[in-house]
């Protein structure tokens, strides 16, 4: 797991928090649908089903990684707050007024 400091979000404007954030899930996306095509096409018969399958599994990675989901949990007595990348994407998008210039450089 990667910890931002939180005022990183803010020199990198709105966008270019969302897609900082973004970059994640869409890395799972693509690893899955290369190792997909590769079980398809490249891999011989003993390894495709397995290569097919992992492709499949970090496409359904990348998906739930996507939905917004916060969880509260007790680690060592403290409680402790997970936010997957859905939710910091969906809060960044909610806290916009934050970022009093959205960054024109993109």
């Amino acid at each position: 797991m990667i910890y931002i400091a939180p005022g990183h979000f803010k020199s990198l404007g709105l966008y270019g928090a969302i897609v900082m954030i973004f970059a994640g899930p869409m890395a799972h996306l693509f690893f899955g649908i290369l190792l997909f095509i590769l079980g398809v096409y490249f891999v011989g018969d003993l390894f495709s089903l397995a290569f097919k399958c992992w492709g499949i599994a970090q496409i359904v990675l990348a998906v739930m990684q996507l939905i917004p989901k916060r969880s509260k949990t007790k680690v060592d007595g403290k409680e402790t707050v997970f936010e997957n990348d859905g939710y910091l994407i969906l809060s960044t998008w909610r806290r916009r007024a934050q970022f009093k210039i959205i960054n024109e450089n993109w």
